[in-house]
């Protein structure tokens, strides 16, 4: 819950829908909601909007 309302970086693994998954520097997962294409490979900055045990979700700030 500390993650909440941060900003933070992602490396981003894949995508599946409109959906993108990827992990932190400290290796915590997080599902970001987006449209955006070809993210996959880059490193960007996600606010995170929801905490709970196994992943973090997050929009694009």
């Amino acid at each position: 819950k500390k993650y909440i309302g941060k900003t933070i970086e992602v490396l981003i693994d894949f995508t599946k829908s409109e959906n993108y998954f990827g992990k932190t520097r400290t290796g915590k997962n997080v599902r970001i909601n987006s449209k955006r294409k070809n993210l996959v490979g880059k490193i960007i900055k996600v606010k995170i909007t929801k905490a709970n045990i196994w992943n973090l979700e997050g929009i694009l700030p």
